[in-house]
């Protein structure tokens, strides 16, 4: 990836440059076959909420950013009923300078040897250069791009913290894909360096409100922003919820103070001023 990108006009918008680099990261280098469909250099099969996840922003921040980039033909995007097809247009013109021209022709008898690059070497060259514009961005958006890489793996802590915040929704909320849940609780942990204990009882604490309850339906809100503010959903709870207090416990000794203070004070001096006032 050259340098040029800097003067690239969707530069200064965060969001849309996160898109359009994990796109060119992601996808086809070369034509693949893909259940019998095929599926061209420059483009890739995924889903809008398989990205979401992938670039750590939301639905709607990712659907606004590819609509930008469809409205200056930096991107195409095909739908139907199975899948959606997502397209870099000009993805030969990001693509470096020894890939375009490639490497001087081999003799026939080495055709076959030189000319079959694996898709891991390919793959390796375009991160390499992906690498040189992410050192660019600041070091809160490094760390975002850090979550492009889906993981599978999560520690034994991730899977309790996950089991947990599980228990406090109904059977019909729980996910499809449980690793869906799992990846957010991770990227709540490790990039927003929030601690597991916090995870849990921020869900405990949601889910047991007659309000939010009914809002709060999945995991994956938590790092969602909330239109307002552009605060995460799961900073919001937390200023929410930490400061209501449990009712203060009246003790015995406190109770019947309270009432003897309430009593009216009946003695000598109070009956003779009554019968003084009422002329007895």
């Amino acid at each position: 990836m050259h340098r040029s990108i800097l003067d690239w006009e969707w530069y200064d918008d965060i969001n849309v440059r996160l898109v359009f680099l994990h796109l060119l990261v992601r996808v086809n280098w070369e034509d693949k076959k893909w259940k019998g469909e095929t599926i061209k250099r420059g483009e890739i099969i995924s889903s809008y909420d398989k990205l979401s996840e992938e670039i750590g922003i939301s639905v709607k921040q990712l659907r606004n950013s590819v609509s930008k980039l469809k409205r200056t033909n930096e991107l195409e995007v095909k739908s139907n009923t199975k899948h959606t097809v997502f397209k870099v247009v000009n993805y030969n013109l990001h693509q470096s300078e020894v890939e375009q021209k490639g490497e001087p022709k081999a003799s026939k008898g080495q055709a076959k040897g030189k000319q079959r690059a694996t898709t891991k070497e390919d793959n390796n060259l375009t991160t390499k250069e992906s690498k040189k514009e992410e050192n660019l961005l600041s070091e809160k958006k490094l760390s975002d791009l850090e979550t492009l890489e889906v993981k599978n793996n999560f520690s034994e802590e991730i899977q309790k913290c996950y089991l947990e915040c599980l228990s406090y929704f109904p059977e019909h909320l729980h996910p499809e894909d449980p690793e869906k849940w799992k990846d957010v609780i991770d990227k709540l942990n490790r990039i927003d360096k929030i601690p597991l204990s916090e995870i849990s009882r921020i869900t405990k604490i949601v889910r047991e409100d007659d309000f939010w309850s009914g809002q709060f339906l999945s995991l994956r809100k938590l790092r969602e922003k909330q239109k307002s503010s552009g605060i995460k959903y799961i900073v919001v709870f937390n200023e929410k919820f930490k400061a209501i207090k449990k009712p203060q416990t009246i003790n015995r000794q406190t109770e019947e103070t309270i009432r003897k203070n309430m009593e009216p004070v009946v003695d000598d001096e109070w009956i003779e001023n009554f019968r003084r006032i009422n002329g007895r």
